[in-house]
């Protein structure tokens, strides 16, 4: 019984279960509450125990705001070079396929000094020139070097919009991060800004 008259079990224990659910979340927010202080700690190379990120105060003078403000994706990150290889070796590769399509001419010239020479029944060194001029072409192919062509088209466009996906993830990711340091480092109504 209670002051209102009788509760049902069901209540009692619905109510019970939502007590000791709500008991688990305050256990696992603790845990994770002390692996961000741990990582936090292993950021800042500090050994201590007793670091709290509440209490922490941090100051950023002009010279990081400007450089906040102003960060952009890097060029020269491993990620893009990368990309920018890939994409060089597919047009290297694509003008190589181009060249196929074109006849080759083969010139060679030679001096030998031989035993016996040009003359099989002579038994003496004998010295001659050769010379050569070959030329081959491609009658037909089945397009094998148009879809091959095609094929390395496709991956360089792939190419590009995987670079232009990574640029953009890591462009809202440095926004991301740039609106959550200013809310993080208000004080009072106003907190630092880009200019």
């Amino acid at each position: 019984m209670n002051a209102g008259g009788i509760s049902t079990s069901t209540r009692v224990l619905d109510a019970q279960a939502r007590l000791e659910n709500v008991r688990v979340q305050v256990l696992s927010l603790e845990n994770q509450a002390d692996s961000l202080k741990r990582e936090l700690m292993n950021l800042i190379q500090n050994d201590t125990q007793d670091i709290t990120p509440e209490l922490t105060v941090f100051t950023v003078d002009s010279a990081d705001m400007k450089v906040l403000c102003t960060l952009t994706v890097n060029s020269g990150r491993p990620e893009l070079a990368a990309l920018n290889l890939t994409s060089t070796q597919l047009s290297v590769y694509n003008k190589m396929l181009q060249g196929q399509k074109f006849p080759v001419l083969i010139c060679s010239a030679g001096y030998r000094y031989a035993k016996p020479g040009l003359s099989l029944t002579g038994t003496e060194f004998m010295s001659y020139a050769t010379a050569a001029l070959q030329l081959k072409f491609n009658i037909f192919n089945g397009f094998r070097i148009s879809s091959q062509q095609h094929q390395v088209h496709e991956q360089i466009d792939i190419v590009a919009k995987q670079t232009e996906q990574l640029i953009s993830t890591w462009n809202n990711a440095i926004v991301t991060a740039r609106m959550q340091f200013f809310q993080s480092t208000k004080t009072g109504s106003r907190g630092p800004q880009c200019a």
